[in-house]
């Protein structure tokens, strides 16, 4: 027999609700997916008149540096990555914020992508900014800081955050 998963059951942790002028965030984790805890978030749209609601949406919770694609490459590739979730109590005070709850906030992560020749001398920082939970991507058109062309030959790509740094190796072809 089949199970429905409708009648499968799941627990949920650190519930929060946020406003501002325009939505209300609710965010909440749960493992209703075999693979573990997963971070779920409903942004509703308001004004003062009307309620609207949008899709659910769920944060990563791990960092990942996916393979450049193509590769070999010329004249240009794509990165992607994902920055996984980073979830700090919004005013605290012994653990919990002022008003007493577990409120949790999801903080953007300074994040770096960077490339570097096989010497391991640095070629050009794609990015260098805080970057929110999700999945992103950049470009890279073969060029350096001062954007020169390079030769062809093999490059590392690496990205790092505080509590992650992951390295790949790509091919520029002419």
């Amino acid at each position: 027999m089949v199970p429905n998963p409708e009648d499968a059951s799941f627990t949920q942790q650190y519930p929060a609700v946020a406003a501002n002028s325009s939505n209300i965030y609710f965010t909440w984790m749960d493992n209703r997916r075999a693979k573990g805890w997963d971070i779920y978030a409903k942004v509703v749209g308001w004004d003062w008149t009307e309620v609207g609601e949008d899709e659910e949406v769920t944060l990563p919770l791990s960092f990942e540096l996916s393979q450049n694609y193509p590769n070999p490459f010329n004249p240009v590739t794509r990165i992607q990555y994902t920055v996984g979730s980073r979830q700090a109590p919004l005013h605290t005070t012994h653990g919990k914020a002022a008003d007493g709850s577990q409120f949790i906030v999801h903080s953007p992560v300074h994040t770096t992508l960077t490339i570097y020749n096989i010497l391991g001398q640095k070629v050009r920082t794609l990015v260098d900014e805080l970057k929110s939970a999700g999945n992103h991507e950049v470009i890279w058109d073969g060029k350096d800081e001062n954007a020169k062309e390079v030769t062809s030959g093999i490059y590392f790509y690496q990205l790092k955050t505080e509590d992650f740094t992951a390295t790949k190796k790509m091919i520029l072809l002419k």
